[in-house]
C-alpha cells in the first residue's frame, strides 16, 4: 500500500509542477488570452484531482489535504462542465491554491520516504481550519 501511495503522491508533485511550469512568467490576462495554456492547466487539474480520488482510496490517512474535496470537485466541473469552464477560476486556483497544495504534498512524501517501511503517516492537518479558496468555486 506504502509504495502505490507515494507513487500517487509523486503523480500529484509532477502534475502540480506541470500546472506551475504552464503559468510562470504570466498574469491572469496573458493565461486567459492562451487557450493552449488553458487547455493544458485544465487537464492537469483533472489529473490531480483524479491522482487524490485514488489516493483517498489506498491511504486515506495521507490524503487528508484540507483542499482535497474542493480540488476534486473542480476536476469534476472540468470533466463534466466542460461547456461552462470558467478559466478565471482556473488561473486564480492555479495562481494562489496550487502552491499550498503542493507543500502538503511534498511534506507527505518527505514524511513517507524518511518512515520506517511499516510506520504509518499519521495526517497533522486534519480539522484544521483553511483559508477559503478558487476550489470552492
Amino acid at each position: 500500500m506504502q509504495r502505490k501511495a507515494q507513487a500517487l503522491l509523486w503523480d500529484l508533485e509532477d502534475t502540480a509542477s506541470g500546472i506551475e511550469a504552464c503559468i510562470t512568467g504570466l498574469d491572469r490576462v496573458t493565461f486567459l488570452a492562451d487557450r493552449m495554456r488553458q487547455d493544458a492547466v485544465a487537464y492537469r487539474f483533472m489529473v490531480l484531482g483524479e491522482a487524490l480520488v485514488r489516493l483517498d482510496r489506498e491511504a486515506p490517512e495521507l490524503a487528508r489535504i484540507p483542499e482535497r474535496k474542493r480540488a476534486i470537485g473542480l476536476r469534476n466541473h472540468l470533466a463534466h462542465g466542460y461547456h461552462r469552464i470558467d478559466y478565471v477560476t482556473v488561473w486564480d486556483t492555479a495562481a494562489r491554491d496550487l502552491p499550498e497544495l503542493r507543500r502538503k504534498v511534498r511534506d507527505r512524501l518527505s514524511r513517507i520516504e524518511s518512515a520506517p517501511a511499516e510506520a504509518t503517516v499519521k495526517d497533522d492537518d486534519e480539522g484544521q481550519p483553511t483559508e477559503p479558496s478558487s476550489f470552492d468555486r
